[in-house]
């Protein structure tokens, strides 16, 4: 953070290049031991408080959140590999051990985990052989997040429901893109479940338990 030698050169990212007039040498961290990375950890988490607090994003304590009557949805695939869900489900417990337990979260916050899903661009989950369309996914607007209608965006739909009507989110069928695979996500910690009866590939199958 304070010494741009650290910092990646063009060759490692060269979609993001840093600029330093003071020095170009550049790839210290190839050096750094696990010893050294503890330790700028360390010296990261030290410093959030005075640097970044007003940019964390992992804080329980959400009573001013909730006091103001905001709603939050969250969801995170479980096979997001950019993203791990356990990170999420982490942040989540800590909020429902700081802020009285699950149904008391519940009143202002849902969780949502995407069986199958990867990390997603506007909807476009991580793609095998370039194709993905037989994973449900929630719908999302197109790529610059054009006039996002009920229809196109399931998550942000049923987040206006919930601010605007009082209509709390439950389970949200996701389909694929080709129509052949669907299921329910289930609020957490609820977990998408199958009946031990029915085609694999039919939200009937399924349920939140």
């Amino acid at each position: 953070m304070q010494d741009v030698r650290y910092a990646a050169d063009a060759s490692t990212t060269s979609s993001i290049p840093i600029t330093n007039g003071s020095t170009k040498e550049r790839n210290k961290w190839l050096e750094l031991d696990y010893r050294g990375l503890a330790a700028a950890v360390h010296r990261y988490v030290e410093s959030q408080p005075a640097l970044f607090s007003n940019l964390a994003t992992d804080k329980a304590d959400l009573a001013k959140l909730r006091d103001l009557g905001r709603k939050v949805v969250v969801y995170n695939g479980l096979s997001d590999d950019a993203i791990p869900p356990a990170g999420s489900i982490d942040y989540h417990e800590r909020v429902v051990a700081a802020m009285g337990g699950h149904t008391e979260v519940q009143k202002f916050m849902r969780m949502y985990l995407l069986p199958g899903v990867a990390h997603s661009s506007q909807g476009r989950a991580y793609t095998v052989g370039g194709r993905n369309d037989a994973v449900p996914l929630p719908k999302l607007p197109g790529n610059a997040n054009q006039t996002p209608t009920r229809e196109q965006d399931q998550l942000f739909t049923a987040l206006v429901d919930w601010v605007e009507k009082g209509a709390a989110p439950g389970d949200i069928v996701l389909t694929s893109r080709d129509n052949s695979v669907s299921y329910p996500v289930c609020v957490y910690p609820q977990m998408t479940t199958w009946n031990d009866s029915g085609p694999a590939t039919q939200a009937s199958s399924y349920s939140c338990k």
